[in-house]
């Protein structure tokens, strides 16, 4: 069963290009790390919520979704990589 956290949609703030504040962006985050095992999901790397970031399976810009089934847990490192 795949988890939906597309309700997670608070109304956009001036200068936030995501939609998507802060403190949802951090719940999503400690979802996802829970999910992954606090672990990147590109390299297998151990990770924090400091070191963590959201990545979108397929980007926003290409059509992707806030939806979890398109995010994973990855580090900066691996999702700098593919930006």
């Amino acid at each position: 069963m795949i988890e939906d956290f597309s309700w997670i949609k608070p109304p956009i703030e001036k200068g936030n290009r995501s939609g998507r504040n802060s403190k949802q962006k951090q719940q999503l985050k400690l979802k996802l790390a829970h999910k992954h095992g606090w672990r990147c999901k590109l390299c297998g790397k151990s990770v924090s919520m400091k070191t963590s970031t959201l990545d979108h399976i397929l980007r926003v810009r290409d059509g992707g979704s806030w939806n979890v089934s398109n995010l994973r847990l990855s580090c900066r490192d691996c999702n700098e990589e593919r930006a």
